[in-house]
Order: structure tokens, then sequence, then C-alpha cells
């Protein structure tokens, strides 16, 4: 790449918009109640407005992957940090749960889109000896955005009560308008193209797979659990679709035999358990302090940002001890991690009597294996 586009300096650039998306999945936790008095939001609402970002942003992964492949990274990069930026200023006017939520898939896509794009420019940009450098950079950053983003809710909260919530989602304005401006200016141009089998987005699959993830996700806030056969026969159609795919000389959007690599069916697993069994302890967590001890929504946020913090410590940590113990890493951390889960469990039933909500910092120590993996 040329000097007129430094690789440090487009890594800088990408890590602007990861921080971004990251503050706007944590800064909503301690917004929930404010949200539920300013607009009137019930509990549906409000599990609405939560879910329904991580599910547009979770469908797009996949596929937001390939059209970099097929269009060029940095182009749908900067489609996608668009997208998100007017999402966010949408959001902060919004006026009914409804529109809220409609918003909320919308930025959801826009972070949906651009951030393959940032694993996709570093593999691009970047040679093997510094990609990991590089990847664990970007795991501090995650898990900085993470650790800042319910303190930032807090004190943002501290303004007049309607004022307070809609800035919680316009503070992504002018850290997406700052990320777009430095990348139409420094990132090179991407190049395009996919070597191998004819490739297209694969519509069908991408309908297929957004289909059954949908059916996995909705019963969970709507309670309608018969929806979950659907996931199975939508998941068996997508498989069976993908195979037939690749049998016309497609290129499928997820080759299945990725499955029977242990390595990679591990890495999914210890991934899928990350996010399942610590993003919603943050959520609760914020909810039990705000709204069943009745306190405010910056201790909320202070008390969220000591494990957020020795995460982003674990990350370069992690980075390291993978060069020197390999594949141990993984399950040290799995180890710290579910230690650090245990006791957060164990120290609030001391913090529902009377204790300090610091304790709950006991888990600090397991958020250090969160990203090493």
């Amino acid at each position: 790449m040329s000097a007129r586009h430094p690789r440090e300096r487009v890594l800088g650039v990408l890590l602007v918009a990861i921080f971004a998306s990251m503050i706007c999945v944590t800064i909503i936790n301690v917004a929930l109640p404010s949200l539920r008095s300013g607009l009137g939001a019930d509990d549906r609402d409000l599990q609405w407005v939560l879910a329904s970002y991580a599910l547009t942003y979770g469908l797009l992964l996949i596929p937001a992957g390939r059209a970099g492949d097929l269009f060029g990274h940095a182009r749908v990069f900067r489609l996608g940090l668009a997208l998100f930026t007017l999402a966010a200023l949408l959001a902060a006017f919004t006026t009914t749960p409804f529109l809220l939520i409609a918003t909320r898939i919308l930025m959801g896509v826009g972070a949906g889109l651009f951030n393959p794009q940032v694993i996709g420019l570093i593999h691009e940009l970047f040679p093997p000896e510094e990609r990991a450098r590089a990847f664990g950079r970007y795991g501090a950053v995650t898990a900085l955005g993470a650790a800042f983003g319910p303190v930032l809710g807090g004190l943002l909260l501290t303004l007049p009560p309607d004022l307070g919530w809609r800035m919680t989602f316009a503070i992504n304005v002018p850290l997406g308008l700052v990320a777009l401006v430095l990348a139409l200016r420094w990132l090179p141009a991407s190049r395009i193209g996919y070597a191998g089998p004819r490739a297209d987005l694969d519509p069908l699959g991408v309908l297929l797979l957004g289909a059954a993830t949908a059916c996995l996700m909705v019963p969970f806030i709507t309670g309608t659990w018969w929806l979950l056969a659907g996931t199975l026969v939508l998941g068996l159609a997508f498989a069976l679709w993908e195979r037939a795919y690749a049998r016309r000389g497609r290129s499928r959007m997820v080759d299945l035999r990725l499955f029977s690599i242990r390595s990679f069916s591990a890495a999914v697993a210890v991934f899928t358990f990350f996010l399942t069994g610590t993003v919603n302890v943050y959520v609760i967590q914020t909810l039990f302090i705000q709204q069943g001890l009745g306190r405010s929504a910056l201790l909320a946020g202070l008390v969220s940002l000591p494990p957020a913090l020795v995460t982003a410590w674990g990350s370069s940590l992690g980075s390291r001890l993978v060069t020197r113990i390999g594949t141990r890493t993984v399950p040290l951390g799995l180890l710290i991690l579910l230690v650090g889960i245990g006791a957060t469990i164990a120290v609030m039933f001391p913090v529902a009597a009377g204790a300090s909500v610091w304790w709950t910092r006991s888990r600090c120590r397991s958020s250090a294996s969160g990203w090493a993996w």
C-alpha cells in the first residue's frame, strides 16, 4: 500500500467506527428506564429496542462480508458507516417506541455492513506478522467502547430527562461523521472481485438464514415458542440450499464444511458462549441497580466500567499469550470467565440485602479473558 495510506492511519479510522458501534451496544443499557418514562415504552418495547439492533446486526455480518469481497471492503465500509450515522441522528428525534425500534434496526443494518469490512481490511492491508497486533487493538477498542458506553450514558442522563436519553443516540453522530470523513479521505481503493466459483450475494441463502435466526430470537421476546420449530425447518432448508448452490458452481454464502474443522467449530462454540453468557449480564445488572436498588444511571455505568477496562487489557494479554501457549489460552480464559460469572451471581444476594454494589466487580478479573480467545 502506498505511503499516502499508511496502515496505522487506516487502522485508526476503522477503530473509530468500531468504537462508535460498541458504544451503541452498551449505552442503551443505562437508558432503558429513561426510555420507559420518556417514550411510554413497556417491557416488550424495551426488549425490541435491545434486540432489533442485535438482530439486524447479526443477520448482516455474513452477507456483508460477501458484499465486501464483491464490491470492495472500503466501499461497503463507507456505506454502512453513513447509514449508521444517519440512523443515530434519526433515533435522537424519535417520538414513539415504534419509531425508535425502526431506527435501531437501521443502525443495526449500518453496523452490520461496516463491521465485517474492518476485519477484511485488516487482512487486506496488514502482512501476516502484523495482523495479531492489529487484531489486538481491535479487541481492545471493542472492549473500551463497551466500557465507556454505560459511563457516558450515565453522564448524559444527568441532563434534563427528555434530552438525556436522546443524547445517548446523538453521541454516535459526531463519532460517525469524523470516521466517515476520514474514511473518504484515507481509505485506499479496495481490491474488488472474488477468486473462486461464480459469486453473488446468494439472496435466497441470506433470506433462509435470516428467517431461521429470527425464528430463534423472536420467541424470547414475544413468548411465541412454536417459532423455534421454524428454526429447525429453515436451518435444514438453508443447509440443503447451500449444498445445491455449490453443486451449481456458485460460491455459497456459508461453506458448512468448515464445521468439520475442529478448531473452527471450537472457536464458534466459545464465541457463542461468550456472547450469550456475558453480554446479557451487563443488561440485567444495570436494570437491577437502577430499578431494583433505585440508584442512578451514572452509578450503574460506573459499576460496568472496571470489568470492561480489564477486558481491554485482557485483549492485549490474550494476543500475547496465544503466541506463547497457543490454544491453551482458550480454556484458561473460559475458566476465569466462569469463575467470574459465578462470583457475580453469588454477590447479588448480599447486594440486594444492602451491601455495596461494588461487590459486583468481583467478576472484573474474569473479563480479562473475554477476548483472549
